[in-house]
């Protein structure tokens, strides 16, 4: 069933607060988008009120109780791979379904992700570390 990812950056009630919410497929997609672009995912570490009795450090999300943080140094090689997969589908010719993955001779499919949405997510990226979950809120909807 699919459900929607919601990323946190900040306390709550704060000038720095700041989220960010995609579908589970969306999130799937942005992850995959950066590492054809070179990012190395540095794996998630609990966030502090995580119940997990045995965590995994991929970014499959969680509910609440077992959210996942993801450090500002991945973040930000996120950031950085997801801008120069921006650059690439702009560059791309309208017809075209794949782009030039980072390696420059292979050819990836195209992610068919809006790149304002790109950009969306790249800006909540740059605000550096972030927890993220399942919103179990949204699965109710």
């Amino acid at each position: 069933m699919p459900s929607n990812v919601e990323m946190v950056f900040g306390k709550a009630g704060t000038a720095q607060f700041s989220t960010f919410s995609c579908s589970d497929l969306t999130w799937a997609a942005l992850l995959e988008l950066g590492s054809l672009f070179g990012w190395t995912p540095a794996g998630t570490t609990p966030g502090e009120s995580a119940r997990l009795d045995r965590f995994e450090s991929n970014y499959r999300p969680y509910d609440w109780a077992n959210c996942k943080r993801v450090s500002e140094d991945d973040a930000e090689a996120l950031a950085d791979a997801l801008e120069l997969a921006i650059h690439a589908i702009r560059q791309r010719e309208p017809d075209e379904e794949t782009i030039m993955d980072a390696r420059g001779n292979n050819r990836a499919r195209l992610v068919r992700l809006p790149t304002e949405l790109i950009a969306d997510f790249i800006s909540f990226l740059r605000n550096g570390e972030f927890l993220f979950a399942r919103d179990d809120l949204a699965l109710a909807h």
